[in-house]
Formats: structure tokens, sequence, C-alpha cells
């Protein structure tokens, strides 16, 4: 085990799902300010988007650390951080270009 016991794994545990129950409900707010005319669709969108990912990560994230070590997982997350960046960023400029939006939404 990573963890030397099992109280800290659980706070550990618990202050992930805190940062990802902010971070998933933006998301889809974000999509429907983005595209106010489909806000339904955005949202949709978004959730076709990030079903898969939840669901695959864990098996070959698991894979990939008992055949090369758990350094490998973080390797691999943050080769996708920066590549879901570069390509979000593309996407959002066209996008916010497009609606005639000149700033992100607040």
């Amino acid at each position: 085990s990573l963890a030397p016991g099992f109280w800290l794994s659980a706070v550990a545990f618990a202050g992930v799902g805190a940062g990802l129950a902010t971070v998933f409900p933006s998301l889809f707010a974000i999509s429907g300010r983005l595209v106010p005319q489909a806000r339904a669709a955005a949202m949709g969108f978004m959730a076709i988007i990030m079903a898969p990912p939840r669901i695959l990560m864990p098996l070959l994230l698991g894979v990939l650390a008992s055949h090369f070590g758990f350094a490998s997982i973080f390797a691999a997350c943050s080769v996708v951080t920066v590549f879901a960046l570069v390509i979000v960023n593309f996407f959002l400029r066209d996008i916010m270009a497009s609606s005639g939006i000149t700033r992100a939404p607040t």
C-alpha cells in the first residue's frame, strides 16, 4: 500500500471527491453558457465526451501500473493533461470566435 494507514487514505479519497464534485458540474455549466442557443445539446456532448475516460481509465492505468510501476501512471496522466489543455484551448478559441465572445464568461 502506498498510504501509511487507512485514515490517510480515506481523507485523501474524500479530498479528491470534494475536488471533483466542483469540477464536473462546473464543466456542464460552462458548456451551457458557451452555447446558449443549444444548451441541452452542449451538455449532452459533454456527457458523451466525459463518460469513456471515467469508465476506461481505471482499467488502463491499472494495467500500466502493473507493467511499468506507479510512476508511469503519473507520467501518462501528465502527458494526457497537457494534450487535453492544448486541444481545449484550440477549440475554445474557435467556439468563442464563432460565438462573438471576446472574453471568458463569468
